[in-house]
């Protein structure tokens, strides 16, 4: 659904062709993913999270440009340093896993770390939401920054 909301607040898609790339996006990575799948079913965990994390990234990174003031806007809206920051630790622990899991990672709480990771990025959402709402830029605000642009 991330995938979708992208691209229609970009006007990229109108909200059924964006619901249709999307979940057509989301099956071609599932469908590549069980293929690997079957040779190897150790990874299962790896590919299921960065299918997930593609499906929430790619339309942003491909189809929402940085010159226009539109564009623009939708791009900073959701970035703040702190869920950022949580971002890159769990995809830090979700690359780790796999690889690292016997040679060091279960040693130091791998298992532990990658459910504290997925805490902390739940935490940071909740706290960016809270402070666009008290005070901070609202999407209902960003969808209406976005018409006055569109209609100058």
């Amino acid at each position: 659904l991330e995938a979708a909301s992208t691209l229609i607040k970009s006007n990229k898609l109108s909200p059924p062709n964006a619901y249709i790339m999307a979940a057509a996006m989301l099956s071609t990575l599932v469908g590549i993913y069980h293929t690997f799948l079957q040779s190897n079913p150790s990874y299962a965990l790896l590919y299921i999270n960065i299918s997930i994390i593609l499906s929430m990234s790619l339309p942003k990174l491909l189809f929402v440009g940085c010159t226009s003031q539109q564009d623009v806007i939708l791009r900073s809206n959701e970035v703040i340093l702190p869920k950022l920051m949580s971002g890159l630790f769990v995809m830090a622990v979700i690359v780790c896993e796999p690889f690292f899991c016997d040679v060091f990672f279960a040693r130091i709480g791998g298992h532990f770390l990658f459910d504290f990771s997925l805490a902390l990025d739940v935490v940071m959402a909740v706290v960016m939401e809270g402070s666009k709402r008290s005070g901070g830029v609202d999407n209902d605000d960003v969808v209406e920054e976005m018409k006055k642009v569109k209609a100058s």
